[in-house]
């Protein structure tokens, strides 16, 4: 990462003629509030709150990952000009330090999950606290606080309280149906394996057990070569807890997980955590991909 961000130093220059050539007007003497948000959902979050007094730029992009994500030039023109800088915060963004040294000094920056009203959320040490639609909620009330500190214009204010309570409308419709649907699965069914522990703020609200595949394993990495001692923890691990389902992610293939799925006849469930893909491009969208995919992995299974 720090290789890739260190070939951006030209980029830095371009961004110093940038900065120089104009100052950062008031968000009040402008068309748009231009927000930069690191990951697709917050990029919705931001659009739902701001509507047409908003213009989001997200940095990680389809099928990218938030741990691997290298910047381009067109990101950091953004950040040039960003009046407000959405990170995710919890680690999520290891990269954040250093791309701010390219933002408008100017810009409010948040680590939104790191704000005191995520002090009580129940999962410590967990980044992806977008996935629990309770939680979902806190997002839009951070990003709705932010835009009203920065931006003074009232017409603007009068859309970003009646946009985060539209959104806190559609999450409370989103959560009847995430449970609705997993509902349909039998609770002895919705017991699953998950390769990355992040999915238990999606897996916790709706009574689905987890068992973290690669915590304790002989194993690093997504793409390293699996040894047989490993696979045969893994499916030992599966028959002992009664598996039904393993939740693997789009953005990190673990070709070992293929194999261990059609060794032990386990169906995978390939759930999207970020979303911004066409068919799950929206927030609503990638929930609704994702509680289709599992409960439809779960329904397979013997």
């Amino acid at each position: 990462m720090k290789r890739g961000l260190l070939k951006l130093g030209w980029f830095f220059v371009l961004v110093g003629i940038l900065m120089g050539c104009q100052s950062a007007a008031p968000a009040s003497q402008k068309a748009k509030l231009k927000v930069v948000a690191s990951i697709p959902p917050l990029g919705d979050f931001a659009r739902w709150v701001g509507g047409e007094w908003v213009e989001v730029t997200v940095l990680v992009g389809p099928g990218q990952s938030p741990h691997t994500f290298e910047p381009l030039p067109q990101h950091v023109k953004a950040l040039a000009e960003a009046d407000v800088i959405l990170f995710n915060g919890r680690g999520l963004e290891p990269w954040a330090s250093d791309l701010l040294a390219s933002a408008n000094p100017q810009a409010r920056v948040v680590y939104i999950a790191n704000e005191p009203i995520f002090q009580t959320a129940p999962y410590p040490g967990n980044a992806h606290l977008w996935l629990d639609v309770t939680w979902a909620k806190a997002y839009i009330t951070v990003i709705r606080e932010t835009f009203e500190e920065v931006d003074s214009r009232a017409q603007a204010k009068s859309q970003y309280y009646d946009g985060s309570i539209k959104a806190r409308h559609a999450l409370d419709s989103l959560k009847g149906e995430l449970k609705r649907t997993i509902e349909a699965v039998s609770r002895e069914k919705r017991r699953v394996a998950v390769a990355h522990a992040a999915w238990e703020p999606f897996l916790k609200p709706l009574d689905v057990y987890m068992v973290p595949l690669l915590e304790g394993a002989a194993y690093e990495g997504h793409t390293q070569e699996v040894p047989p001692q490993t696979m045969s923890q893994w499916m030992q691990l599966l028959e002992n807890e009664n598996i039904k389902a393993i939740v693997v992610e789009v953005q990190n293939p673990i070709p070992a997980l293929n194999a261990l799925s059609q060794d032990t006849g386990i169906p995978l469930a390939q759930l999207d955590p970020l979303g911004g893909a066409a068919e799950r491009k929206g927030y609503v969208d990638m929930m609704r991909y994702n509680i289709r995919t599992l409960a439809e992995a779960l329904q397979q299974a013997r």
